[in-house]
């Protein structure tokens, strides 16, 4: 366990000390929002670019540890731990690539910054997915929904249908981000795939409890 928080240890701090490398090459006023399109909407102080992310990677780890011991009986996190530890590190190191993103756009007038992220994201989510079923049921992590809560069984099927569904989705979403004309699509294309396990798992649940299984 502590080698995994000693790896997002050392994501985190290679991200700060990127940023300090950088610092006096930044703009007063550094671009950290854009809109669907890829245009500027918001902007952040160079101290603010540099030292927020680092900020949230450092706190998301320290919510990463809380967690298990905030876990209730029958929701453990520990039956899938080293799961759980790896989703931190994919998290932290997506959080690392998205500042480097930031960076790189203040430095770059031609990067594609809308295409960028949605890539990102997408990668992110094929990691994922890649592990999604072997999460067992718990209150912090995986599709929560009211239906894969109350069965473990719902729970099960839901997590192997995202797994497979996630992955293609990631992989289609990464041809949208490089190759549609349109790079908001990405987000859209995320949000159903997100939203599709969720009905996914009431319809099992129902179809259970028709049975008389539930």
């Amino acid at each position: 366990m502590k080698r995994y928080f000693l790896i997002g240890l050392l994501i985190t701090l290679s991200t700060l000390i990127a940023g300090w490398l950088v610092y006096s090459h930044l703009p007063e006023h550094v671009p950290t929002h854009w809109d669907m399109h890829g245009r500027v909407n918001g902007y952040s102080s160079r101290a603010a670019a540099v030292l927020l992310m680092p900020a949230i990677m450092t706190g998301m780890m320290l919510l990463f540890a809380a967690l298990p011991a905030l876990s209730p009986r029958h929701f453990e996190i520990g039956p899938f731990l080293l799961t759980y530890l790896y989703i931190m590190i994919v998290i932290i190191a997506s959080m690392a690539y998205f500042q480097a993103v930031v960076l790189w756009a203040a430095f770059s007038s031609t990067l594609q910054i809308s295409r960028a992220i949605s890539g990102g994201i997408c990668v992110l989510w094929i990691l994922m997915a890649n592990v999604m079923g072997k999460v067992k049921r718990n209150f912090f992590v995986g599709v929560r929904t009211p239906w894969t809560l109350a069965n473990e069984r719902v729970w099960n099927a839901t997590h192997r249908f995202a797994a497979h569904l996630w992955v293609w989705c990631g992989f289609i979403g990464l041809l949208l981000a490089f190759f549609s004309p349109q790079p908001w699509a990405v987000f859209a294309w995320i949000i159903i795939a997100a939203l599709v396990p969720a009905v996914y798992s009431f319809m099992y649940y129902k179809r259970l409890e028709r049975q008389g299984e539930v």
